[in-house]
């Protein structure tokens, strides 16, 4: 086989070996003849064509792009160069379409531009970790923009969701001081904001908000522009109110001190009973009004036709009377069907669950006062202990 080697010592000086290779100037340009191959700067070309300036250490060409290969043993890389107003770039293409993907810089509008009709993905590990779908969406950690499945979708448009299986989706870390985390705008004005004061969470639109004091394990009212509000901000309002408050303790009214705190409301029934009476009456509509230590209790007892001169005596209050030790509390008849005249008491017993009947002068009222099957029907107001 020839070999053609010419030597660059000197104009049209060339020399002629014998062998199928072609070597300019020892190693300066090389061609593998066997393997179609040439080199520049290196008689061992990687692949078909091998730019070598210095050897990058034990390393080969990827076979899966070795067409062009730039070797360096420092910096290497590869220049394109237009003028200032024209782009440089590189083409990708296959058989059915000569441009699938461009990466260029346009010098006249100083862009520097990926372009594609496909979706651009980013690859890290052997794994795909990133992409820009065919709409523009960007998407983290997942292929398909559906927001359902774990990742993160970014919208050209605006929208974005975070989606996570079993953890915090997002983490919004201020450092040093206190203020804003999170600034909520309408139309590009504030409208409110979320943020921290002293390691616990406000939130709020402009006066109106609320502060987690979990130091006093409270919800204090707040200002994101100023500071606490108290005596301000409304919960609900006359034509929006809200439906029903669960408390296990109380509520302050018009002041801060116990005697201001109101803890407890009950309505229900109770179960009375006419001691001493030796016949078997009727009772009903015995019901009870509990607000605070105040009590509001009724009943109706009808007679039967036992003639009783026993003292009219009711039993079972729903909840015992408080000891003022003069017997204060106590109710009105409201309607009765007897005949009797005189005016007629009803009196709470002190620190008991009983009710007694007087007449005026203090004497008590006589079951056989009422008469029999008469109907008789009062109310009485107490305090609990």
């Amino acid at each position: 086989m020839a070999l053609t080697k010419i030597i660059g010592e000197g104009v049209g000086s060339v020399d002629t070996l014998t062998a199928d290779n072609l070597t300019v100037d020892t190693n300066t340009l090389y061609v593998d003849s066997a393997n179609n191959r040439v080199g520049v700067g290196t008689t061992s070309p990687d692949g078909r064509l091998h730019v070598h300036t210095a050897s990058a250490g034990s390393v080969t060409a990827n076979s899966d792009a070795d067409d062009l290969v730039v070797e360096n043993n420092g910096h290497a890389g590869i220049n394109i160069l237009s003028p200032d107003a024209n782009r440089s770039a590189i083409q990708f293409g296959h058989t059915s379409d000569n441009l699938q993907l461009q990466i260029r810089h346009d010098g006249g509008t100083s862009l520097s531009q990926i372009i594609s009709d496909d979706p651009i993905a980013l690859w890290t590990n052997g794994s795909e970790r990133a992409r820009i779908d065919s709409s523009g969406n960007l998407l983290v950690g997942k292929t398909t923009y559906n927001g359902t499945t774990a990742g993160i979708e970014l919208n050209g448009g605006g929208a974005s969701a975070f989606i996570r299986d079993g953890n915090p989706t997002c983490s919004f870390n201020r450092l040093s001081s206190d203020g804003e985390i999170i600034r909520l705008q309408k139309d590009g004005s504030t409208v409110g904001s979320i943020g921290t004061i002293s390691s616990n969470i406000y939130i709020g639109s402009n006066d109106t908000g609320i502060f987690f004091d979990s130091l006093r394990d409270a919800l204090v009212p707040y200002a994101p522009n100023a500071s606490t509000r108290g005596d301000s901000i409304d919960l609900g309002r006359d034509v929006v109110r809200y439906k029903d408050l669960y408390l296990s303790g109380g509520v302050y009214l018009g002041g801060t001190i116990g005697a201001n705190k109101l803890d407890d409301y009950e309505e229900g029934t109770w179960t009375p009973s006419l001691e001493d009476y030796g016949g078997t009456p009727t009772i009903g509509n015995a019901t009870y009004t509990k607000i605070g230590r105040v009590v509001h209790a009724s009943m109706t007892v009808t007679t039967d036709g036992t003639s009783d001169a026993s003292g009219f005596k009711v039993n079972g209050l729903p909840f015992a009377a408080l000891d003022t030790a003069n017997n204060v509390f106590g109710g009105f008849v409201t309607y009765t069907s007897s005949t009797f005249t005189d005016n007629i008491y009803m009196l709470v017993a002190d620190n008991g669950t009983q009710i007694f009947g007087y007449k005026s002068g203090g004497t008590a009222f006589l079951y056989s006062d009422l008469g029999t099957t008469k109907d008789f029907r009062f109310v009485v107001t107490y305090f609990t202990a």
